[in-house]
């Protein structure tokens, strides 16, 4: 069965091979952007190598084609390190005006916050102004993610309010509910210990 971990003959079942290949490919912290990118391929040939094993076993053609896609997926990113782009990563033409900032950037925006309130939580005397001074102070690297603005705790600041006040069925608002969902996973998570609290944001920080 999936909730197990071996099966009879001592071996991992899938699930639990995937996972742990998973966990593995996402430990490290990638030093490069092609460490990112590599670590994203591993990820699809893993879950393209567990897909194709439930294909085989149920015979749905549907999960034949679900794994044959990952797998194009991971080819597709490998071949941009060859200076290859095929046409569905390749941006559309915009139309004049300002361009918005990526919904990879906003994530990570989403990932500053939720470690700044993760900081809160393990010092709860710690208010948001002097939190978002210290995360500019000890991680200088993440005015890569500005876009606007000088002074990146003011930066911080504003992404916090704008991701606050994103209404329903706007593009801010997937963001906004990413930032609560982790929130309150951590919450579970750490179980009121500062000492995890605090390591899990800056172990985030440091991946961002």
């Amino acid at each position: 069965m999936a909730g197990n971990r071996e099966n009879g003959g001592g071996e991992l079942n899938p699930v639990s091979h995937l996972l742990i290949e998973l966990s593995r490919v996402f430990r490290a912290v990638p030093q490069t952007s092609e460490d990112e990118r590599n670590a994203y391929i591993m990820a699809l040939v893993e879950m393209a190598r567990f897909v194709r094993g439930a294909a085989r076993e149920t015979r749905d053609e549907g999960l034949w084609n679900a794994q044959l896609r990952l797998k194009e997926l991971a080819y597709v990113l490998r071949d941009l390190d060859a200076g290859i782009a095929e046409t569905i990563v390749r941006p559309r033409k915009r139309k004049a005006g300002t361009k918005p900032d990526s919904s990879l950037t906003w994530m990570k925006r989403a990932r500053v916050l939720v470690a700044m309130h993760t900081l809160q939580k393990a010092d709860p005397g710690l208010k948001l102004a002097p939190a978002a001074r210290h995360i500019a102070e000890k991680f200088p690297g993440l005015r890569r993610l500005m876009t606007r603005g000088k002074k990146l705790p003011d930066t911080i600041l504003d992404w916090r309010r704008k991701l606050e006040e994103a209404k329903p069925g706007t593009f801010l608002r997937e963001f906004s509910e990413q930032m609560i969902d982790m929130e309150n996973y951590l919450a579970e998570l750490a179980q009121g210990r500062p000492d995890l609290l605090r390591n899990f944001a800056y172990n985030t920080l440091a991946r961002i």
